[in-house]
């Protein structure tokens, strides 16, 4: 190539690393990664009470999907084609048919989406069942193809250089803890927020639970317990507490304190998990804070928690 040997070409192979700054354009082919997804998450969901009637497998899929980053941005491009058999039973009578996706594409949100039910053989149980179906069925789907897409995302996603400074930049950032011991005190107060991820609720429940991803985004040592009455650390112990129920993918609460507070004294936390469009939305409730520790619990929540999980894993977030 013209100017090849010239010290200003700067395309050579780098012994500090290729691609730097993630300025070349580099592709990963999704395709088979996500298609073996689809076949195992795609058999024995329900879709309706009536008939008993869940999907069996998947008839069709066809088409692309590929990851790919240029210039410091990730990008993910697809269009696939997917076909999914169903079957109920009615008065001994087998009732088959397909969920039909013509086009599940990155230019399209899944929840606008166009999908259609059929039946394989017209009756007037079919005409109920394509109903239910497409009432309660065809939003479950939905669902589920959002959750897949995301999980197909994080596990291609290359970290770019910008969200590398970011997760180093948490980790140099030290917890704000208090050095002095909170005095025991009878006035308390709550704390309560509400955030939009764009993540699903499995992924934020899993930021939240799993000890090897607390460990990672805050920078520390953290386990996690997850059965009941199981107990947990976060921050090499500066936090810690008793997991009190945990509902998968939805709700997580616990007994919670940090370290320096009073003996004995433990604060309320309630997580909800909502799935929303292509998000979750996350409530959070915390009641008996110390009055006199309530600014540093409230702040670090945003900045120790949230903040941190978007540094190091790319979940944006907004305030709802």
């Amino acid at each position: 190539e013209f100017g090849k040997g010239d010290p200003r070409w700067i395309v050579d192979e780098r012994k500090d690393g290729r691609n730097v700054n993630a300025w070349h354009w580099t592709e990963r082919d999704c395709t088979k990664w996500f298609k073996q997804l689809l076949q195992k998450s795609m058999s024995g969901i329900v879709l309706c009470e009536y008939g008993d009637c869940k999907t069996t497998s998947i008839d069709k899929s066809d088409g692309e999907m590929t990851y790919c980053n240029r210039k410091g941005k990730h990008m993910f491009f697809y269009e696939i084609e997917l076909r999914v058999k169903w079957a109920a039973e009615i008065d001994e009578k087998k009732i088959t048919g397909q969920i039909r996706c013509p086009s599940i594409c990155d230019e399209e949100p899944i929840s606008s989406m166009e999908i259609r039910v059929t039946c394989d053989a017209k009756s007037k149980e079919g005409d109920i069942l394509k109903t239910k179906i497409k009432e309660e069925g065809v939003p479950v789907l939905r669902d589920l193809l959002v959750k897949l897409l995301d999980e197909t995302r994080e596990h291609f996603k290359e970290p770019l250089p910008g969200e590398k400074q970011k997760a180093e930049g948490a980790k140099a950032k030290p917890v704000l803890l208090a050095t002095e011991e909170v005095k025991p005190d009878s006035r308390f107060k709550n704390i309560s927020m509400k955030f939009s991820f764009d993540s699903s609720p499995e992924l934020m429940y899993q930021c939240l639970t799993d000890d090897q991803r607390l460990s990672f985004f805050t920078q520390s040592k953290a386990v996690m317990d997850k059965a009941a009455g199981g107990k947990f650390s976060l921050f090499g112990g500066q936090i810690t507490g008793v997991n009190r129920n945990l509902v998968e993918n939805k709700q997580i609460e616990q007994d919670w304190r940090f370290q320096n507070w009073p003996a004995g004294h433990f604060s309320k936390v309630k997580i909800v998990l909502t799935q929303g469009k292509g998000t979750t939305e996350i409530s959070l409730e915390q009641t008996g804070v110390p009055v006199s520790d309530f600014e540093r619990t409230q702040s670090g929540w945003e900045q120790q928690i949230w903040s941190r999980i978007r540094a190091a894993f790319g979940y944006n977030y907004r305030k709802v």
